[in-house]
């Protein structure tokens, strides 16, 4: 498997297979033009646009054009094809890296009486921390069918939002990159208080007898109980 440099090089095993040159000699031999009638087009000399070729199919151990006179090969067309995919794959990864997108995740609050549920992560980051039961969104869902989904999935609890408790946007919140989380207060009115998915456990705690918590949960619940 190949892999592209950002200056648009094949390159296998740490060897350059094609450059861009290579490339669009390549294309315009496939259409018909010599190697010589190529080399011009593109400003180079018959000794050069040979040289780069030779290059590539030394690298691959086959031949990528049939004679100076005109032709490519199979192999030759097969590195055309792989060129412009990897030229396709290049363009979007740096149109998303323009367009980044925080990551968007909905968390629940629950409390039973007067007791908070929480599970324990296991998973990184903050695995073997405690944390409230949530989860990122998944692509044409709602925040709020995302927190039922979640919290059901890890605790066994079947909830009702009763409010929207804030949304958490801090860059720096999460160790994996830029999330926003989404939290809202739940009720419980079913299911069964059980570890689920990725938490290693599920349990109750008091407000001030809280654990140590994942990512910024307790200032989410310092602000929770602010307005209880």
């Amino acid at each position: 498997m190949t892999a592209l440099k950002i200056h648009a090089e094949l390159i296998h095993e740490n060897r350059v297979i094609l450059t861009p040159l290579g490339h669009a000699l390549l294309q315009k031999m496939s259409i018909g033009a010599t190697m010589d009638e190529a080399a011009r087009q593109l400003n180079l000399s018959l000794v050069d646009a040979k040289r780069i070729l030779d290059d590539s199919s030394s690298a691959i151990g086959n031949n990528v054009f049939d004679s100076p006179e005109g032709g490519i090969t199979t192999e030759g067309m097969a590195l055309i094809e792989e060129y412009s995919q990897r030229m396709g794959q290049l363009e979007l990864a740096l149109q998303n890296q323009k367009y980044r997108r925080p990551a968007t995740a909905a968390d629940g609050i629950i409390m039973m009486g007067d007791k908070l549920v929480l599970i324990k992560r296991g998973n990184d980051p903050f695995k073997g921390m405690y944390a409230l039961p949530g989860g990122f969104i998944e692509y044409g869902e709602e925040c709020e069918q995302a927190v039922l989904r979640e919290v059901q999935e890890e605790t066994g609890l079947f909830g009702r939002i009763r409010r929207l408790v804030g949304v958490y946007s801090s860059p720096s919140r999460d160790p994996r990159g830029h999330a926003i989380s989404v939290v809202y207060e739940l009720e419980a009115i079913g299911g069964e208080l059980v570890a689920g998915d990725d938490a290693d456990a599920v349990g109750l705690f008091g407000l001030d007898e809280l654990p140590k918590l994942a990512f910024d949960h307790e200032q989410i619940i310092e602000d929770f109980k602010a307005f209880m």
